[in-house]
């Protein structure tokens, strides 16, 4: 269940895109800033998840009031090295983001994590064999659509 427990609503004074070279990265970044919010857009040139030591080149550049959003990933994961790959990357996010304390973290997944379906995906459906759907009427989701709807709108 997720609960957004700040409510008031604010710009943030920097967003910070993690896989910012990608498709869902690179307009991310082209919309925010076409609403005048500063953007850190680091793709993996900039910040190579899986190098040595990018957990802490990748913490000294975050700043408290960042939101950081991750979009960082091997994908499409096709066997279990890249999953492994996948992992790591975001095992060097959490480092990076303990010592940083930034303001918000936006985790960007992928239809990946839904199993094989012949049938449209949607809310309602399975995440994988063990998992069940919770039903519509009783789910709570965190609204960011269009980033123009989010909680940072002023």
């Amino acid at each position: 269940m997720l609960e957004h427990l700040d409510s008031g609503t604010r710009t943030p004074r920097r967003v910070v895109i993690l896989g910012a070279q990608g498709f869902v990265g690179r307009a991310s970044a082209r919309l925010l800033a076409s609403q005048g919010v500063p953007v850190l857009p680091l793709g993996r040139a900039e910040a190579d998840l899986l190098a040595a030591g990018a957990a802490s080149r990748l913490s000294r550049e975050l700043r408290p009031d960042d939101a950081v959003v991750v979009i960082s990933a091997r994908a499409p994961c096709k066997d279990a090295a890249m999953l492994v790959d996948n992992v790591r990357m975001m095992e060097c996010v959490c480092q990076a983001l303990a010592p940083a304390s930034v303001s918000h973290v936006i985790y960007i997944s992928s239809d990946a994590v839904y199993r094989d379906s012949r049938k449209p995906l949607t809310e309602d459906s399975c995440a994988g064999t063990a998992a069940r759907p919770m039903p519509a009427e009783r789910r709570r989701l965190a609204k960011v659509s269009a980033w123009g709807s989010s909680p940072w709108t002023t």
